[in-house]
């Protein structure tokens, strides 16, 4: 048989934050199970750059053969398997320029897989579709929503303003985002559990339930556990549950009935509770042929065909926001007289503040802050500096927000600012 290699999926880390969009401040690893798997079905994966290549071996026989086995895939994943990757931060300013939404890393990681069915924009993409905009709900700073094949960000909190009043709303370009909802609570096998006094007993029956691969929604498929039964002489609230034996992934935990947790799953990975992983994306292969997520055709071969002569292949992908926040600009020479903004098609405006928010610097200082929120990037709006008395005649370019800065993001009433100092 003679073979070749095939690109089976690709998953692309974007952000808004870079000019060229490319993410590059994870490494993407597999999991230790998915790393066998993969060597066993002689799967190859590469990172480039933001990228993740899964590749996978395909027949390259005679077209004259019937019938024609030419470029099916030699090893098909079987329905019960689940590729598993690690993100690995590298970039420590990574939450410094994304809009992360109330996520708590202390206990929650970053989740994607490939059942969200959010293909927006013809993009697959890993992370859930963004909520649609509703006339009176409560939206909080850093919210996004979807409108039709827009997304908007939200700039103030309020309950009843429309998409239209840009002091509130900010229009995204037409991509889906991660976000806060694109998280799991991170669990071990080994759980050391508190209930409520009003759930004390001796007796603790532990059940763990996996996902329902008919609805890729419920998880009600119990499985086997070895220690299913807790017991104490006397009535506790004090519980150990021991999953041991469960492939790590995503289940529902429930003790004598109840969720362990609020969420309807917990992932369960000794490796990622103890290591410093920001998150993990499953791709699951059991989706039928039909569905533009599958993995498969209906010939059981890649997706990997070029389309008028160009490559074209499985592509999913994830996509962050960068973050938006008030540009605080501290002039601490008390010497500058205006920012000025030419072009400005976002409507940016500068004024000084008697009385801005804290943190205030330690001597006396003009501060300038914007009038709404404006998204930092390695491309930010060209704002000049009006100093009194000229710079040589000439206004200088008033600096971006550097997120190598120490101090530079802080937070004041569900605020972002980002604080800027000047020399001047």
């Amino acid at each position: 048989m003679i073979s070749s290699y095939k690109i089976l999926f690709s998953v692309d880390l974007l952000h808004d934050f870079y000019s060229t969009s490319f993410c590059k401040d994870f490494s993407i690893i597999p999991s230790p199970a998915t790393a066998k798997y993969l060597k066993a079905n002689q799967l190859l994966y590469r990172q480039v750059n933001h990228q993740l290549l899964v590749l996978t071996k395909v027949n390259t026989g005679a077209a004259s053969i019937v019938p024609n086995p030419k470029d099916k895939v030699i090893n098909k994943l079987s329905a019960t398997a689940v590729l598993s990757f690690y993100l690995i931060l590298n970039n420590p300013q990574f939450f410094t320029i994304t809009q992360a939404g109330q996520l708590s890393f202390a206990t929650h990681k970053f989740y994607f897989n490939n059942l969200t069915a959010n293909s927006f924009n013809q993009v697959l993409y890993l992370s859930k579709p963004l909520p649609a905009f509703i006339r009176g709900n409560a939206y909080a700073v850093g919210n996004i929503v979807s409108q039709g094949n827009s997304c908007f960000q939200c700039l103030a909190d309020h309950s009843n303003e429309s998409l239209n009043n840009t002091t509130f709303w900010v229009a995204k370009n037409g991509f889906q985002y991660a976000t806060n909802q694109d998280s799991t609570r991170v669990l071990p096998k080994i759980i050391n559990y508190t209930l409520s006094a009003a759930n004390a007993a001796t007796s603790f029956t532990i059940k763990a339930f996996a996902l329902n691969k008919m609805d890729n929604t419920t998880f009600d498929v119990e499985q086997p556990l070895k220690h299913h039964l807790f017991t104490s002489d006397e009535l506790t609230t004090q519980v150990q549950i021991n999953l041991e034996g469960l492939m790590p992934g995503r289940y529902r935990i429930t003790i004598n009935g109840t969720n362990i947790y609020e969420e309807n799953s917990v992932y369960i990975d000794d490796t990622m509770y103890a290591n410093q992983v920001a998150g993990v994306l499953e791709i699951f292969s059991h989706l039928p042929a039909a569905n533009e997520y599958a993995l498969y055709t209906i010939d059981d071969k890649t997706k990997d065909t070029p389309v008028n002569n160009k490559p074209n292949w499985l592509k999913y992908s994830i996509r962050f926001p960068n973050r938006q926040a008030i540009w605080k600009y501290i002039a601490l020479r008390k010497s500058l007289a205006d920012i000025s903004i030419n072009p400005n098609p976002m409507n940016y405006d500068f004024s000084s503040t008697p009385f801005p928010p804290p943190p205030l610097p330690s001597s006396d200082a003009d501060i300038f802050l914007s009038n709404k929120p404006i998204p930092i990037s390695e491309s930010p709006p060209a704002f000049k500096l009006e100093i009194l008395g000229g710079v040589n005649g000439e206004s200088p370019p008033a600096p971006a927000p550097d997120p190598l800065q120490s101090g530079m993001l802080v937070q004041h009433n569900n605020q972002d600012y980002f604080n800027i100092y000047l020399n001047y």
